[in-house]
């Protein structure tokens, strides 16, 4: 019997095409339409973020990703805030799928404790502080967003207050259309031919997001009930060198076979598709798949599928690590 191939989903960035027109006679030319904000993160500059963070910092880093959420189960189109470790920061973020009827249900609903309706000029707020962050959920038009906070590493005990964070959303709602949905395609180009099967996802990608910078490169992908996210962050030889020989040396759980000679992989999870790893001379990796929708993570072994996805990133980030 011959087995149905998989359908694949290659990302490729939007191609912006520029139209010129020219005006005849004397009357002068009509003022352009200001430009819509496509760019969620656009709407937050990093060096605004950097203040609420008290004590010297580590440069911030602003990357899109596509996040899970227990509070929306369709997901969150996001935009981290955070430095290289990853390790605390800031997260604004807007519902997929559109607004849900109450705004404080996406950090936590009326009975959380510490929280309180507050309000950002003319949009209603909510605000919640918990032990080890504080968020706020804003009513923007027909749209809503989050802004959540939370401590970096080496100061664990320090903490935003709410009129920081609602300065914050203010800085991002004076910016951000009251009619705002973010696009379906925002990734890097970094990330094009990067290949997802639609089984994975539970059909077709709908929506992707990514960056890169110098330090990193991650590339998500959206379907009807999985996220899939890949990342590389570059790393010292020494130290990506290191991680491969205590994963060689320790670890039972190697993916087998390689998919490349100078790439080592380790899967963490029995049920659900997590893979760590690095390749020499270039970077750790991270893969890992998310459910969304109330469904469950998918959870086959390594089959091709998933090799066809991790290897055509890893050859992606080898392309990103020689340019940047």
């Amino acid at each position: 019997m011959r087995r149905a191939r998989n359908k694949l989903w290659i990302a490729y960035p939007l191609l912006a095409t520029a139209v010129l027109s020219s005006t005849t006679g004397c009357e002068p030319a009509p003022n352009p339409p200001q430009p819509r904000l496509a760019d969620l993160c656009s709407a937050l500059p990093v060096a605004d973020v950097q203040t609420t963070y008290r004590r010297l910092t580590p440069t911030l880093q602003v990357t899109k990703r596509l996040d899970v959420s227990k509070l929306h189960p369709a997901g969150m189109a996001a935009c981290h805030y955070a430095p290289k470790d990853d390790l605390g920061g800031v997260v604004l973020s807007v519902p997929i799928g559109g607004p849900v009827p109450e705004v404080a249900n996406l950090i936590g609903g009326r009975r959380a404790r510490n929280s309180q309706d507050v309000a950002v000029d003319s949009d209603k707020a909510f605000f919640v502080r918990a032990e080890t962050e504080s968020a706020i959920a804003v009513d923007h038009g027909s749209m809503q967003f989050v802004l959540t906070w939370t401590p970096l590493l080496g100061a664990p005990n320090e903490m935003v207050t709410q009129q920081q964070l609602v300065l914050l959303a203010r800085t991002v709602a004076t910016k951000l259309p009251t009619d705002f949905v973010p696009p379906q395609q925002d990734i890097a180009r970094e990330c094009a031919g990067v290949r997802v099967a639609e089984h994975i996802v539970g059909g077709k990608v709908v929506m992707a997001r990514g960056s890169a910078s110098s330090e990193t490169l991650n590339c998500h992908y959206l379907g009807p009930t999985g996220i899939l996210q890949a990342s590389a962050l570059r790393e010292a030889d020494r130290f990506v060198d290191d991680q491969i020989r205590i994963m060689r040396t320790s670890s039972r759980n190697l993916v087998d076979p390689p998919v490349a000679e100078d790439v080592t992989l380790m899967a963490l999870s029995t049920s659900s598709m997590y893979i760590e790893g690095g390749l020499v001379d270039c970077c750790t990796l991270q893969f890992q798949h998310r459910a969304v929708n109330d469904t469950i993570d998918y959870s086959s072994e390594f089959d091709s599928a998933q090799r066809e996805f991790v290897a055509s990133f890893i050859a992606a980030a080898r392309d990103w690590s020689r340019r940047r």
